[in-house]
C-alpha cells in the first residue's frame, strides 16, 4: 500500500535548512517560519514569488528578515512603498528586526550606492533619472510591499527595470512569456493582505508564484487575530444604475446617494456601535464630514479625518485615545498603514467590487488588544485570553445595498476568495448576527461533499490511477480539490518531468492540466512522504472504508496498514457471524 518514492526523492535536493537570525527580545511566529521556509524553498522554481498575509500577522517582520537573510548572502535589497507612514513604518522595522538602518529613497532624500537596503518610494523611483540612479543589476532582490498595487504603471516601471533590465525602457518593450529562457536580474518579492485586484489587471502577470498564503481564517482560529462578526443592518441603501468610474463605483454618485440617509445611518450606528470603538470608510471626503457630524447630533463621539486636515495628526492621536462610543469617518485615507488595536467596529460606506479595498478596510479591526497575546504559545491559551479581553471579537457592520452589481464585494469576501466556497457561503448565510468563521466551516463542509459525490461520479473504478479531485477530497483539501492556477507561470502546461513524476505515483496525469497544480501535488507527495504519512492510495482506501479526512490524514503510513487491516478482519469477522 506504501509508495514508492526513493528515487523521486533522490532527484530533489531537500531544501537547506534555514536559521534566520531574530534578534534578542524578538520571536517568529510559527507561520512566520514557515513562510520564509517556503519563500527560501520556492526561489529554486520562481523568480517572482508573492505572499498573501492577513492584515495585523506581522508581514513587516517577514520583509524584515527576509532583507537581511539576502544582504548576509551578498546581495542589496530594495524595499519598494508608496506613502509616507509605510516608509517610516518599513524602515524602522527593518532597523530593529536586522540591526540594518536603511536608507531611504524618496523626494529630497537620496540613498548612497553602498547602501545594503533602500526603502525607496515608488512615486520617486519611477521617475528616469532617479532609477537610472541606480544600475539595473544593483539590488539581488527587490521586495514589494503592499503588492496589489503592482499592476500600475509606476510600480511596473520600476519592478520591469530591476527584474529585466534597462532595455524595459524602451517604449516598445513587452514582457517575455511566462517561463521563457530570458535573463532576469533582481528577484521579486511581493507581499499583500489580498492577492485580488478589482480592474482586472491581474498580479498574475506580475508574480510566477503565490509560494505562502495565511489569511485572516487562519489567524483567527490560532488565536492571532480576532473573529470578524457581521450585524446585518436591514437599512435599505439604493445604488441601482451608479455608473462605474476607475474599474469601481463612482465615488461622488455613491455620496450622493448617502446624502439623504446619512442622519439614519447614523442612528443605526448609535444603536449598534455605542459599546464599541469604530472607524467608517466612506466614498468622499464630503459624505465622512456629514457622517460625523450625523454621528454627534446621534450621541456618539463622532469625528472626520481626511488628508487634507491640517490637524489630521491631532484628530488621529484624539480618536487613539478615546474610549467606547467613538467613531472615526473617512475616506479611504485609513486604508494602509492605519494600525490601531482598540478598534472594534468596522463598517464600510464606500460599496466596491474590489476585494483588495474591503479586505484591507476591515483589517483594521481585526488586531487582539496591545500585548494581549504576547508570549502565549498555545492556540487554547492566545483565544482565551482574546475571548475574556475588552474586545473578544470584530464587528463588521453591514447595511443591505441595493444594486444590479452582482458582484458587488460582501462580508464574506473577507474570508473568500474563490467562486465555489463563495457560492456556498452565501447559502448558508443569515440575517442578524453572523461569524465568518462558522459559516466558512459550514460551507467547506458542503462543498467537499459537493466534491466528493462529483469524484465518485467520474471514477473509473476499472483504473488502476489516482484522480487528483479525489486525492484533494480524501486530504479534505478544499484549496487543491478547487485549483486554478492565479499567475500565468502556473497556467503553463507541466513540464514532462512534472508528468513523468506524477504517473510512477499513480496518478491520473490527463486530469493535471497545469504546471501549477502539478507543483502542488508533488510538494504535498514529498512533504508526506518525509513525515511517513499514508500514501495517496492508502488514504483513498480508508476514505472508502467510510473513515472521515479529519480522522485519517494524519495516520502513518504503518498506521494507516493497520487500520485498513482491521476494518477488513471487522468486516470479515461480520460477514462470517452472519453466514454470508
Amino acid at each position: 500500500m506504501n509508495l514508492d518514492l526513493d528515487d523521486d526523492i533522490a532527484e530533489i535536493e531537500p531544501p537547506e535548512e534555514l536559521d534566520f537570525p531574530v534578534p534578542d527580545g524578538f520571536a517568529l511566529r510559527d507561520y512566520q517560519k514557515g513562510c520564509l521556509d517556503a519563500v527560501d524553498e520556492a526561489w529554486g522554481t520562481y523568480s517572482r514569488q508573492l505572499v498573501v498575509m492577513a492584515t495585523g500577522t506581522g508581514k513587516g517582520s517577514i520583509l524584515a528578515l527576509l532583507a537581511k537573510t539576502w544582504v548576509d548572502r551578498g546581495h542589496r535589497v530594495a524595499v519598494l512603498t508608496h506613502t509616507e507612514e509605510l516608509i517610516s513604518q518599513l524602515a524602522d522595522r527593518i532597523a530593529e528586526w536586522t540591526g540594518i538602518t536603511p536608507e531611504v529613497e524618496k523626494a529630497q532624500e537620496y540613498a548612497s550606492l553602498s547602501a545594503k537596503i533602500v526603502v525607496a518610494s515608488v512615486q520617486t523611483l519611477s521617475r528616469e533619472a532617479r532609477l537610472t540612479g541606480f544600475p539595473d543589476n544593483h539590488f539581488g532582490l527587490i521586495i514589494i510591499d503592499e503588492a496589489h498595487h503592482v499592476v500600475s504603471k509606476s510600480w511596473l516601471r520600476v519592478v520591469n527595470y530591476f527584474h529585466f533590465g534597462c532595455k524595459s525602457l524602451d517604449l516598445e518593450w513587452v514582457p517575455p512569456d511566462p517561463g521563457s529562457d530570458v535573463k532576469r536580474y533582481s528577484k521579486l518579492f511581493g507581499c499583500t493582505a489580498t492577492s485580488d485586484r478589482g480592474d482586472r489587471k491581474s498580479l498574475g502577470n506580475v508574480f510566477d508564484h503565490c509560494s505562502y498564503e495565511y489569511g485572516i481564517l487562519d489567524a483567527c482560529r490560532a488565536g492571532y487575530l480576532v473573529r470578524p462578526i457581521v450585524k446585518n443592518i436591514p437599512l435599505k441603501i439604493d445604488i441601482k444604475g451608479v455608473k462605474m468610474r476607475g474599474g469601481d463605483f463612482d465615488a461622488h454618485e455613491i455620496g450622493e446617494r448617502l446624502t439623504p440617509i446619512l442622519r439614519e445611518i447614523a442612528r443605526n450606528l448609535a444603536i449598534e456601535a455605542k459599546d464599541r470603538k469604530t472607524i467608517v470608510f466612506m466614498p468622499s471626503i464630503d459624505s465622512a464630514m456629514r457622517l460625523g457630524e450625523a454621528c454627534k447630533e446621534a450621541g456618539l463621539n463622532g469625528s472626520f479625518v481626511s488628508g487634507a486636515c491640517v490637524d489630521r495628526t491631532d484628530k488621529i492621536a484624539a480618536f487613539k485615545a478615546a474610549g467606547k462610543g467613538t467613531v472615526l469617518c473617512n475616506a479611504a485615507v485609513l486604508l494602509e498603514g492605519f494600525d490601531e488595536p482598540t478598534i472594534d467596529c468596522v463598517c464600510v460606506l464606500r460599496p466596491t467590487k474590489i476585494r483588495s479595498l474591503y479586505v484591507q478596510a476591515c483589517g483594521r479591526g481585526t488586531r487582539p488588544l496591545t500585548g494581549l497575546i504576547d508570549g502565549l504559545e498555545t492556540v487554547t491559551e492566545r483565544l482565551a485570553a482574546i475571548a475574556a479581553s475588552a474586545k473578544p471579537n470584530l464587528q463588521i457592520v453591514d447595511f443591505l445595498w441595493l444594486t444590479d452589481r452582482l458582484d458587488l464585494i460582501k462580508p464574506i469576501d473577507l474570508v473568500c476568495s474563490k467562486a465555489d466556497l463563495r457560492e456556498q457561503m452565501d447559502k448558508v448565510s443569515q440575517s442578524g448576527a453572523t461569524d465568518l468563521l462558522d459559516m466558512e466551516i459550514a460551507a467547506t463542509r458542503d462543498l467537499l461533499k459537493s466534491l466528493e459525490a462529483a469524484a465518485r461520479k467520474n471514477a473509473n473504478k476499472a483504473a488502476r490511477v489516482m484522480d487528483p479531485l479525489a486525492w484533494a477530497v480524501d486530504l479534505g483539501d478544499e484549496k487543491l480539490a478547487t485549483y486554478e492556477p492565479e499567475t500565468a507561470f502556473d497556467a503553463r502546461p507541466p513540464t514532462q518531468g512534472q508528468l513523468d513524476l506524477l504517473k510512477r505515483q499513480h496518478f491520473d496525469i490527463s486530469k493535471v492540466r497545469y504546471f501549477g497544480l502539478a507543483s502542488q501535488i508533488i510538494g504535498r507527495l514529498m512533504a508526506r512522504y518525509r513525515m511517513r504519512l499514508a500514501s495517496p492510495q492508502q488514504l483513498h482506501f480508508l476514505h472508502q472504508l467510510g473513515l472521515s479526512p479529519d480522522k485519517s490524514t494524519l495516520l502513518s503510513a504503518a498506521d494507516a496498514s493497520k487500520t485498513i487491516d482491521a476494518i477488513r478482519a471487522e468486516k470479515k469477522a461480520r460477514r462470517a457471524s452472519s453466514g454470508i
